[in-house]
């Protein structure tokens, strides 16, 4: 679940996105509509909002305080200098609400990836891996992909299921993933993390099985 802000002062405005747009998504909540730039900075300061849709026609009005803000959703007139990016995702005016409701899903699904990815290494952290080697690079992915499958189970099969994907994502060969998510693995392993005290060596499959249950 994501708190989400409105800042606009153009209600017919909000009252279409959250009709039309918001209200489809089952995974935000609203916690404010906000009109004036103080209130937004209270808000953001009380709630910690996850993102931020705004309202308006040009960038430039936008209050400085946003800069700080990751997640942004702006409303604003096309203009070729506005370009997405991971944390700010720009829409036309002029584009369709089915359109924008596509384009709002497939940014939020990022902000998902990047929120997992976060939790997967405080967890990889707190078991002394290297984050230096590309091989605990590919581990994030590897157990991301898991753990958004994980009803398959696809740790059970790592060569056939989950390497070809990290494979694919960084455009190398399967058997660079493999040995590099080895030699992470076994760099973590020679520092004899306590986490594992009772077992005398760690496998990719059981590192892996092992952080995407206590993913949840």
């Amino acid at each position: 679940m994501h708190n989400l802000i409105i800042y606009s002062n153009n209600l017919d405005l909000i009252s279409k996105y959250c009709n039309n747009v918001f209200s489809k998504f089952n995974n935000l909540k609203l916690i404010g509509i906000i009109t004036s730039e103080k209130d937004l900075s209270n808000l953001i300061d009380f709630s910690n909002p996850d993102i931020i849709f705004l309202a308006e026609k040009n960038k430039d009005t936008l209050p400085s305080i946003l800069d700080k803000i990751e997640n942004k959703i702006v409303l604003c007139q096309k203009n070729d200098k506005y370009k997405n990016s991971k944390h700010t995702l720009y829409i036309s005016e002029n584009i369709d609400y089915i359109s924008t409701r596509k384009s709002i899903l497939k940014f939020i699904s990022n902000i998902n990836e990047n929120d997992l990815h976060h939790r997967i290494y405080q967890i990889l952290d707190n078991l002394n891996f290297d984050f230096k080697l590309s091989g605990t690079n590919y581990l994030i992915h590897a157990i991301s992909y898991s753990y958004i499958n994980k009803d398959d189970y696809l740790y059970e099969n790592l060569e056939k299921k989950i390497y070809p994907y990290v494979a694919k994502k960084f455009n190398i060969s399967e058997s660079n993933v493999k040995w590099s998510i080895v030699r992470s693995i076994n760099n973590m392993n020679s520092k004899k993390s306590p986490k594992f005290k009772y077992i005398d060596k760690i496998t990719s499959k059981s590192l892996i099985s092992h952080v995407v249950h206590n993913l949840d």
